[in-house]
C-alpha cells in the first residue's frame, strides 16, 4: 500500500529499495517494475518474474520478493469438478466450483473468472502447462488463435509461460490465467438459467 500511495516517479526507487534490503546487487529492470504496476492496478494481488529463480509476488498488503523453483518441461493432473487440485511445481492449487452469477464475474480478474461449461458434477478437467499445438479462441474474437501467439501479442515473457497453469477439457483450452478466458465459456448476458455457471480460482 506504501509503495502504491508514492507518486509515479519514485514508485520505481520503492521496489529498487526491496532489492537492496533482499541483498540484490541490482534493482529490478524498468519491463518487471511495469508489469508488477500494470497488475497492482488491477487488484491487490500481483505475481511477475524477476530474474533467474525470483519473482515479485504482491499480496495482503505486502510486497516481497521470493524464490521460486524451476518448472519441469511439462506438469499435467487432472480432477473432478467441483473440486480442486494441487499443482505443486507452482505452489499453487486449482478450484473450481459451481456458482451464481456475480457482477465480478464481467471483470477481468488474474486468479479467478466465471465461466460457462455444460457439464456434469463429476466430469473431470485438466489443469496442465503449455503445448506447442495449443489454440484458444479469446473472448470476444471468433477464430481461435495459436496460444503462444496469443502470450506473444500480450507481451507475456517467455520464461513465464511455462509456468501458467491452463485448465482444459480434453485438449480445449478454457482458461489461460491472466490472459484469455475462451469465449466458449464466456458467460451470457441475461445469463443462462441452467446451472452451467461455474467459478475457478487460483489459490497461491
Amino acid at each position: 500500500r506504501s509503495l502504491l500511495e508514492l507518486p509515479d516517479p519514485l514508485r520505481r526507487w520503492g521496489v529498487a529499495l526491496l532489492a537492496e534490503r533482499c541483498g540484490e546487487p541490482y534493482p529490478p529492470g524498468r519491463r518487471v517494475v511495469d508489469e508488477l504496476l500494470r497488475q497492482l492496478g488491477g487488484g491487490p494481488r500481483a505475481r511477475c518474474d524477476w530474474g533467474p529463480g525470483r519473482a515479485l509476488e504482491a499480496r495482503d498488503g505486502r510486497l516481497r520478493l521470493r524464490s521460486q523453483p524451476e518448472v519441469p518441461t511439462l506438469f499435467s493432473y487432472t480432477f473432478e469438478i467441483p473440486g480442486t487440485v494441487r499443482v505443486p511445481e507452482l505452489s499453487l492449487t486449482l478450484r473450481l466450483d459451481r456458482a451464481e452469477v456475480s457482477p465480478w464475474m464481467f471483470r477481468c480478474q488474474r486468479d479467478m473468472t466465471g465461466l460457462r461449461l455444460a457439464v456434469p458434477d463429476g466430469h473431470r478437467l485438466t489443469v496442465r502447462n503449455r503445448h506447442p499445438e495449443d489454440r484458444i479462441v479469446p473472448f470476444g474474437e471468433r477464430d481461435s488463435r495459436l496460444l503462444d501467439h496469443l502470450l506473444s501479442d500480450r507481451s507475456i515473457p517467455r520464461r513465464e509461460r511455462d509456468r501458467l497453469p491452463l485448465l482444459c477439457d480434453a485438449e480445449r483450452v478454457l482458461w489461460a490465467p491472466g490472459v484469455a478466458l475462451a469465449e466458449p465459456c464466456r458467460i451470457p448476458s441475461p445469463p443462462s438459467r441452467d446451472g452451467s455457471v461455474w467459478r475457478a480460482e487460483l489459490i497461491r
